[in-house]
């Protein structure tokens, strides 16, 4: 794998999208709009940064997105950053999502794009054992994830979980409504059109 190569790829492949949107009158990813190849242009910038720290990748996609007035997690930001952070742990799945969880960004959106790529790199045998183990269940992920971080850590990632968790189950709970009533609705015409 050579970073520069795919790099090269990447970006190639975002000029020639952004390319082909103009023709179209559409902007590419929704940042386009600022000039007309600013994805590209902004994941060039990847080439210089992925030498620096890390921290100087994040301060430049924090400035691109207020600059051009952009959300945090606008996709040029999210994809940049995801790409920098695989970049700079090219060598380990594992040590390339706990850097991106520790970093003061998306993680929400940028730690699952960070391991699709490292996923793909290494495969799924590269997933350390114990990692599988500890989301083989759901309801007992909150006390599984006490083995992932430091001792201050565990609060702020244990509330995240229980946070997700109860949305899942939220969600869960709102579709078995939704066909509990609609079931509701169909047995009552059966019964209005026996009649």
């Amino acid at each position: 794998f050579n970073v520069d190569d795919e790099l090269h790829r990447i970006i190639d492949f975002a000029r020639n999208s952004e390319e082909y949107c103009l023709k179209r009158y559409t902007d590419f990813l929704s940042d386009s709009h600022q000039h007309k190849h600013f994805v590209s242009d902004t994941l060039n910038e990847l080439y210089t940064l992925k030498d620096k720290p890390i921290e100087e990748g994040i301060s430049f996609f924090k400035e691109v997105a207020r600059h051009n007035q952009l959300k945090a997690n606008s996709s040029v930001v999210v994809a940049g950053l995801s790409l920098l952070i695989f970049f700079k742990n090219i060598g380990s799945f594992e040590y390339s999502i706990k850097n991106s969880l520790e970093l003061d960004i998306e993680i929400d959106i940028i730690t699952p794009l960070v391991g699709a790529m490292a996923g793909s790199l290494h495969g799924i045998e590269k997933i350390p054992k114990h990692w599988k183990k500890l989301v083989s269940g759901r309801k007992d992920i909150i006390q599984k994830t006490e083995y992932l971080k430091t001792e201050e850590e565990k609060p702020v990632f244990k509330n995240y979980f229980i946070k997700e968790i109860e949305l899942s189950d939220m969600q869960y709970r709102c579709k078995e409504n939704a066909i509990e009533r609609l079931e509701t609705v169909i047995n009552a015409n059966s019964v209005t059109v026996n009649t």
